[in-house]
């Protein structure tokens, strides 16, 4: 395609399209003359999730788009969203934005510019998402005019990011990846045009054949992780020679891993922190010769702990208040929340809830093989003490 781009300025538009250099592409491996029967099977290609959506991809295109339209049918800018984010919106204990500060700090002029994409980093964009789809029901649809197609691609958009999620933690979910990436282009183009439909769109059409053939989930969020390091690295001054540069880097990525590493038990199930020894369910477990209780635990890497909520299912959510082992099994205490009767506008992957009150609040202990295999943490809540609002 771009071997048959004579026209410069046509050919430019092009290589910014599919994100390669047409005079770096010539000498790469992908045409080495060696390379080209292992070239000839597309197995051999693996389609990464994190660049077509959200590193410089489909995400970030369509923030920048949404919030370009948003400026110009209501008149408002970034300030008015960020103050919607600060209203009450926290990061969920445990869950994928904890440690990334305020929800509201990505919310910048800096990086959002009118007719330009979102100019945040992959992380950033993950995040971003769902609070922008949020205030998009709850405060735009029905009060801004010219709005519904482009909030309508929004949801789709979330509905496909959504299930990216989920897939990684159960390779079948990405079944319905199609389906929900056929709604999103559809209601994409219905809302801005053809104009706008990039490349990455096709590609990231391979992603569920990838996945149910590998059988798991793989993306370049690891990658990424150590690329930062790398920088960082870089950025704090330990390379002084250009030509020890490769060697010092490499370097302090092994010494920092070598460093970091983790015993096999690690991803067995045990008991962070503090765990003290409680008679408090001695009537639940009246032949245990001990009950440990303690704030949180981890299993295979993963965290659950105190002030975690928990989705089971569409119909249950749970807050997590402990973590409990009862000689070689584990458990968490949670308080089940009840469904929200009110209907209310909600984004896709937003649910409401609320607390019973007083004495008839209601716990449960989960096994922890149970809630392993069918829990999704939520990213974002708002709780007034009463009624929650999870956010995925």
């Amino acid at each position: 395609m771009l071997e048959s781009e004579h026209v410069q300025s046509k050919r430019e538009d092009l290589q910014t399209l599919l994100g390669w250099k047409h005079s770096t592409l010539k000498h790469s491996v992908f045409l080495s003359d060696t390379l080209t029967d292992w070239f000839v099977s597309m197995n051999n290609i693996q389609y990464d999730s994190m660049h077509d959506y959200w590193s410089n991809g489909i995400v970030a295109q369509e923030l920048g788009l949404w919030y370009s339209h948003f400026c110009w049918n209501s008149k408002k800018d970034i300030k008015h969203i960020r103050g919607y984010v600060e209203l009450g919106w926290t990061a969920v204990s445990h869950g994928l934005a904890q440690g990334t500060g305020n929800p509201a700090h990505p919310f910048d002029a800096k990086l959002w510019k009118v007719g330009q994409d979102f100019r945040g980093d992959a992380a950033t964009c993950l995040l971003c998402l769902p609070l922008c789809a949020a205030f998009s029901e709850e405060v735009v649809r029905g009060r801004v005019a010219n709005m519904d197609p482009m909030l309508d691609s929004l949801q789709a958009l979330r509905e496909v990011c959504r299930c990216l999620q989920r897939s990684k933690v159960d390779h079948l979910w990405a079944r319905n990846l199609h389906c929900y990436q056929i709604r999103h282009m559809e209601a994409f183009q219905k809302a801005y045009g053809t104009k706008y439909v990039r490349p990455k769109m096709h590609f990231a059409l391979h992603l569920q054949e990838q996945a149910l053939r590998l059988q798991k989930w793989v993306d370049c969020f690891v990658c990424e992780r150590k690329h930062r390091a790398y920088k960082n690295t870089c950025a704090r001054g330990f390379v002084t020679s250009r030509t020890t540069f490769a060697k010092t880097c490499l370097l302090q990525l092994v010494s920092m891993e070598l460093q970091l590493g983790q015993s096999a038990d690690f991803l067995q199930p045990h008991l962070n922190g503090k765990a003290t020894l409680t008679d408090t369910l001695s009537n639940i477990f009246p032949n245990s010769a001990e009950i440990l209780l303690a704030s949180s635990l981890d299993v295979k890497g993963v965290t659950f702990g105190r002030k975690q909520f928990l989705l089971l299912s569409s119909t249950c959510a749970v807050e997590v208040h402990a973590a409990v082992k009862e000689d070689k099994n584990f458990y968490l205490l949670v308080e089940i929340l009840e469904t929200d009767p009110v209907d209310r506008p909600k984004a896709v992957g937003q649910t409401y809830w609320r607390r019973s009150v007083g004495a008839a609040r209601s716990q449960a202990l989960l096994p922890l093989k149970d809630v392993f295999a069918v829990a999704f943490c939520p990213v974002f809540a708002r709780d007034d003490g009463q009624n929650v609002l999870l956010l995925e």
